[in-house]
């Protein structure tokens, strides 16, 4: 299945749950939808929309030292605008949704997009989407895609303005036989 994308609605207009995203316009944005095959079938038992009972403590429990060498790469990253990144939170819980683009050129990828399963049904998930997907365009990116996990994530994606236009498989090595 193929369509024409339209960007993300603008601030103001279709809120996550709200009225229908606004019509398609001359700038692409799309998505994929990953097969069931690879490193997501099976994925995270918490991937997902589904509320849980998972929040910041079990988000700071599985926090690890980033090396320094990963850490200056990213910096030259997001100086040079191949990255950008977002964050969702409160003063008092912190960060509870988090994602990223990886642009190159004139094409962007979103990716990343994770949000606390105690925090899920707040449309913070959509409202990073949206606002990642705006930033791009407003960059001058010609074309923003993003692959979904699961038909519940897609719905997400849909709601601010994605449409799908195909289905990405992914591939895995075979394993060599000697």
């Amino acid at each position: 299945m193929t369509e024409e994308a339209a960007p993300p609605p603008r601030p103001g207009s279709a809120q996550p749950g709200g009225s229908a995203p606004p019509p398609p316009t001359t700038t692409p944005t799309e998505w994929t939808e990953p097969s069931t095959f690879g490193p997501h079938a099976g994925a995270d038992a918490t991937a997902g929309t589904a509320p849980g009972e998972a929040g910041p403590a079990e988000r700071d429990a599985a926090v690890t030292e980033l090396e320094l060498a990963a850490l200056d790469e990213e910096r030259v990253r997001i100086a040079d605008g191949r990255r950008i990144s977002a964050l969702a939170g409160t003063p008092t819980e912190g960060a509870l949704a988090s994602g990223m683009a990886m642009r190159v050129d004139d094409v962007a990828e979103i990716a990343g997009v994770a949000t606390l399963p105690s925090a899920r049904r707040r449309g913070l998930g959509a409202a990073l989407t949206a606002t990642l997907a705006r930033e791009l365009l407003a960059a001058g990116t010609e074309l923003v895609f993003l692959s979904a996990g699961s038909e519940e994530i897609a719905r997400v994606y849909l709601r601010v303005g994605f449409r799908r236009i195909g289905t990405a498989c992914i591939a895995e090595p075979a394993a060599l036989i000697p």
